[in-house]
């Protein structure tokens, strides 16, 4: 349990108050003053990881234990959270389903970024598997709640299609998914350290909905931390990557292929790739989410270039040159651009990484001599 950000401690004549701040003020939220033990259990739920139940009936039997018994303790906490949980001062998960017996603690490393998961084991999607990692630190924490929405809504409205609702409260992103049969929405803060997750009707089912809604948080995550993912496939080539990006449909999986068939190359992901700088250079890593293609692993190699592709009629690649370079980049990149800010990040990234990378386009057929074009154009590059 932890308190909403939009709260804040203050004093009034001798009086300690939880009182509501910014935007939460215009929401009609309540404050709750507080009385005895009640600001040291707030200040233990308003810690960066908060506080569970047991901790909070640990802290005051410290303190009192000598003068009233544990179960009389219990029960003063358990009225205290339940009076926070009616002014919806914090998020308290709800009851999982019947057939999940408990809370199921699961940390992944993707890029060098580290997720915690605490939820259902069966919303857990496979293709997670091969990221897992050790317990411990925690670049971004997500929690799963069992209920359909927060109950409230900070902030404005910054993107509205059928599919999502996005609104921005100054220091969280909050999406709604109208569309979704489980998932109805994610708030996760805007440097990505957290982000609860609402799941309505917990089955297995949700699972794959759950899955997507993770690549949202992550993204907004590494976005922060200087990563940012490009719609594209990605094949192994001369202790490099390649990769082929292009709208959907284009066929830059077909490409990708006709490589592996005609190469041997090693395919790495079937669709969406991350970028970084690092010590040897713009990097690419490997993600979990791969489209419907199935194609995905960790990996984290030098990049080579991005060929852009198109159907056409012969097979020819064009190298793209000028301000076109950092534009075909940025455009292909799914990173939040939410906001100005998000826009910024990856241009300024774009900018950054084009300078020492093969930046073509590849108009071409499905066939052997597309891939044999393509991969000249990247031989003469890399010599």
């Amino acid at each position: 349990m932890k308190i909403r950000d939009d709260y804040f401690l203050a004093e009034i004549k001798g009086d300690t108050y939880l009182l509501p701040k910014g935007q939460a003020i215009a929401t009609f939220s309540h404050g709750v003053r507080l009385e005895g033990a009640g600001r040291s259990l707030v200040e233990a739920m308003m810690t960066k990881d908060g506080a569970s139940r047991d901790d909070l009936v640990e802290l005051l039997f410290s303190e009192y234990g000598d003068s009233v018994s544990r179960s009389e303790i219990e029960k003063d906490v358990d009225l205290f959270i339940e009076s926070l949980s009616e002014k919806d001062i914090f998020f308290r998960r709800k009851g999982y389903v019947v057939n999940y017996a408990g809370e199921e603690e699961r940390f992944y490393n993707i890029a060098g970024l580290r997720i915690k998961y605490t939820g259902p084991e069966f919303l857990l999607y496979p293709y997670l598997d091969a990221f897992g990692c050790e317990g411990g630190r925690a670049d971004m924490e997500i929690c799963v709640y069992d209920r359909s929405s927060t109950d409230y809504r900070l902030g404005k409205i910054i993107v509205r299609s059928d599919e999502i609702l996005i609104y921005d409260t100054g220091y969280e992103f909050g999406l709604i998914y109208p569309a979704n049969t489980y998932l109805k929405e994610i708030i996760v803060k805007k440097d990505g350290s957290s982000a609860a997750f609402y799941v309505s009707n917990m089955t297995h089912e949700a699972a794959k909905e759950v899955f997507l809604g993770m690549r949202s948080a992550f993204l907004v995550l590494a976005q922060s931390r200087g990563f940012f993912a490009i719609h594209s496939a990605s094949a192994l080539y001369k202790n490099g990557v390649v990769l082929f990006s292009g709208v959907s449909g284009a066929g830059k999986s077909t490409h990708s292929r006709l490589w592996e068939e005609h190469f041997g190359v090693d395919l790495l992901n079937g669709d969406l790739n991350l970028l970084g700088i690092s010590d040897r250079g713009v990097t690419v890593y490997g993600l979990p989410w791969c489209g419907t293609s199935e194609i995905y692993r960790p990996f984290e190699e030098k990049l080579h270039g991005v060929f852009f592709i198109t159907q056409w009629e012969t097979n020819e690649v064009r190298p793209i040159t000028g301000s076109e370079r950092v534009l075909s980049l940025s455009n292909r990149m799914i990173s939040p651009t939410w906001t100005r800010e998000g826009c910024r990040r990856n241009l300024e990234f774009a900018m950054k990484a084009e300078p020492s990378i093969l930046l073509a386009e590849l108009k071409c057929r499905v066939d052997k001599e597309a891939a044999e074009v393509a991969k000249g154009a990247l031989d003469s590059f890399l010599n």
